[in-house]
């Protein structure tokens, strides 16, 4: 329908033809022509439509007041159609959602009443139909009355004589895409704005219709992920916005534009963006002014100020709180405020407060507060149960996977690079997370493993294994053997980088300074031609190393575990044996087991760089076991698998240290807590036979732990 359906002769029938053209300038003279020849409530009903077309604020006060009018008249037909327009505006104009509750209430009501549209044809019933789509997006509940009115707004918008004018058909499609995105039918988006963007019939609607569909289509592809279509949707409605004064949506528009920065790192841009933006823009409608401050916060948070971050989202809430706005305008930021808390440290009421918003919450908002809380216990549980933190991020990540949410935890990229990385060490939806790992160019934590969607990754232990973008690269070739050497070098340093003299000297020891670094260039050019990438390696400070943003190694990520755990058994504040300290501890043993113990570049012929990186190896797998056996206290028999990845560990320090008597304590206990009496025994007569060998009698210490363990006694 356009405008209400009056009869044919009455002086609304001009008005009519001016709305479906979309002609607000002479919609706006006609009506001041028409003056006293419409009652008082339809000139109220033809301000709110006119005032569709002009972004005007005052468009659901209008509706009010014809509303109430037309109610007290009797007027039941007019008064329906006037709460049906109210209701699609509510959804249209994102800054009037305080009212929806007031306008669902008086649609619920008025449909008891017959409607005459039900028996129009096309358009008489447009507003019955959009009012339907808009009561099911707006209450959060798709039902079948919801579902069959889509249905026909569907129907006429693909109409080969298309019965809705221009401005009624982007209504239509605003409408439609809030619809399916509630349905989770994103695959429906692009068929929507080919059939919308054709452009004779695009361009014949109104600049600010126009503005409203780009920023629709654009804000629903930005929520499942299409971040480059969204930003060309966004950009192509504020470049539209400048070009007509459209200052209420230009606020809208930018604020988007800055959601997306924000999530892409831009943070300079972002608040460049956010300087320009005047709050009169959007004529002090709360919604935009919390979408504007709600911003300001992230943008804080983004620059490691979570504090005054924190400051600025209470005030968003409390002016959400004095505006009445419903629950379903507060999702965005109560979902910012539980990261903001992580932030702040205060875990616990971050994950507290996404339970209370997942059972508050409807429809898809519930969902994704669902999604955060079992991501965040996932977290949580990691090291304590980690077969229950498995089971919740599994669950988590399945639902954000269905939701096409792959900007979770969009304002913390570290913690969710670091929920990725356990995930792809557990296999819990691999090609998901690689997806939103790429989508997003998340950082790798620390601890990142094979399974990280490295552009580089080197295995050094056990053998040389090249893996690029997680294609293996030959690695043998005479023309290959300097490159490759210098890349096992640099690969198996602490920070993937050797100085620039120690590459020389290790490569062409008996060169002259000038000729070894003219070999050095070269040999670089070689190794980033074998890798196609120049970034791949840095020459910079005195130093020649690996991208440690895009490549990573076997060697450091294992010294950067073991470094974690030593860390830990020396931190004063522990009290060790405690159940954080042996969960953390266990968890990292789990990490350094997976890499193994295997000997670097096993089968290699070892040169003076090689044989004292091989060394720093034992040195640190001794250490690692030594960490161990400080942190863990007595073993635990409730542990099994864990019993294994110690001993494992054990075993493989022993081999490089094996007089080390407090390693061989630790082992004897693991293996009998384990109920493994036989390989306690076996650690205890190897030891014995290295004590032999240098002619070192056992001490009393050992041998009264082995009667009381009711080990055979060790002679004097």
């Amino acid at each position: 329908m356009n405008g209400p359906s009056p009869p044919e002769h009455t002086p609304e029938l001009p008005l009519r033809a001016l709305w479906r053209a979309g002609d607000a300038s002479a919609l706006a003279a006609r009506l001041q022509g028409l003056g006293t020849a419409l009652a008082p409530a339809a000139q109220d009903r033809w301000r709110a439509l006119l005032g569709l077309l002009q972004e005007r604020a005052d468009v659901l006060a209008y509706l009010d007041r014809a509303w109430q009018a037309d109610t007290a008249a009797q007027q039941t037909r007019a008064a329906q159609e006037n709460a049906q327009i109210a209701l699609v505006a509510c959804l249209l104009d994102y800054g009037a959602m305080d009212q929806v509750a007031v306008w669902l209430d008086r649609c619920a009501a008025d449909t008891a009443l017959p409607n005459e549209a039900d028996r129009d044809p096309w358009p008489g019933r447009f507003w019955a139909d959009a009012a339907g789509v808009a009561a099911g997006v707006l209450s959060g509940r798709i039902e079948p009355a919801h579902q069959d009115a889509a249905e026909r707004l569907w129907a006429a918008l693909r109409a080969l004589e298309p019965v809705l004018s221009p401005n009624e058909c982007l209504i239509a499609g605003q409408l439609l895409v809030n619809h399916r995105f509630a349905e989770q039918a994103y695959a429906h988006f692009g068929l929507l704005a080919s059939t919308l963007e054709e452009p004779t019939r695009f361009a014949a609607a109104s600049p600010l219709m126009r503005v409203r569909w780009l920023y629709t289509v654009g804000y629903a592809l930005y929520q499942v992920g299409e971040q480059a279509r969204a930003q060309r949707s966004w950009q192509r409605a504020l470049d539209l916005c400048r070009a007509e004064a459209l200052n209420g949506s230009a606020l809208m528009v930018s604020l988007a534009l800055v959601r997306l920065l924000l999530d892409g790192g831009e943070l300079a841009q972002a608040r460049q963006v956010l300087e320009g933006i005047d709050p009169d823009w959007g004529a002090g409608r709360a919604a935009q002014l919390i979408a504007l401050q709600q911003m300001r916060a992230r943008a804080q948070l983004l620059a490691g100020q979570p504090a005054r971050a924190l400051a600025l989202l209470n005030e968003a809430l409390d002016l959400a709180c004095a505006s009445a706005l419903p629950d379903a305008e507060l999702a965005a930021c109560r979902t910012d405020l539980a990261q903001i808390l992580l932030a702040l440290g205060r875990e616990d009421e971050a994950i507290a407060l996404l339970h209370y918003c997942r059972t508050r919450h409807a429809g898809r908002d519930a969902q994704v507060f669902g999604v955060l809380h079992d991501l965040l216990r996932a977290w949580t549980l990691r090291e304590q149960d980690p077969q229950a933190a498995k089971t919740l991020l599994a669950d988590a990540l399945g639902g954000a996977q269905q939701l096409r949410y792959t900007m979770f935890l969009r304002l913390l990229p570290q913690r969710a690079g670091a929920l990725c990385a356990l995930a792809l060490r557990w296999a819990v939806l691999p090609a998901f997370v690689e997806e939103v790992i790429r989508a997003r160019r998340l950082p790798a934590p620390d601890d990142a493993g094979p399974q990280w969607p490295w552009v580089l990754w080197v295995r050094l232990l056990g053998g040389f294994e090249l893996r690029l973008a997680g294609r293996a690269l030959p690695s043998e070739g005479k023309a290959q053997a300097r490159p490759l050497e210098l890349l096992r070098m640099m690969a198996a340093e602490r920070r993937l980088s050797v100085s620039l003299v120690a590459a020389m000297d290790a490569l062409w020891p008996d060169a002259s300074g000038d000729t070894a670094r003219k070999s050095l260039d070269m040999t670089v050019a070689r190794l980033r031609k074998l890798l196609g990438a120049n970034d791949l390696v840095q020459i910079g400070d005195g130093r020649v190393g690996l991208n440690r943003a895009q490549a990573q190694s076997d060697v450091a990520l294992r010294r950067q575990l073991i470094d974690a755990l030593e860390a830990l058994s020396l931190t004063p504040a522990m009290k060790h044996g405690d159940r954080p300290d042996r969960d953390a501890a266990h968890a990292l043993i789990a990490q350094i087991g997976e890499l193994g113990y295997d000997e670097l570049l096993a089968g290699l012929q070892p040169v003076p760089w090689l044989e004292a990186a091989r060394v720093r190896c034992h040195q640190e797998t001794v250490r690692a076991a030594q960490a161990a056996a400080t942190l863990l206290g007595r073993p635990e028999q409730s542990l099994p698998d864990a019993g294994l990845r110690e001993a494992a560990l054990l075993e493989a320090a022993l081999h490089y240290e094996p007089l080390a008597q407090q390693l061989v304590i630790r082992l004897m206990q693991v293996h009998l807590v384990q109920g493994s009496r036989g390989d306690a025994l076996r650690v205890l007569r190897r030891f014995e036979q290295a004590l032999e060998h240098i002619g070192q009698p056992p001490d009393d210490h050992l041998r009264k732990l082995a009667a009381q363990w009711g080990l055979v006694a060790m002679p004097r």
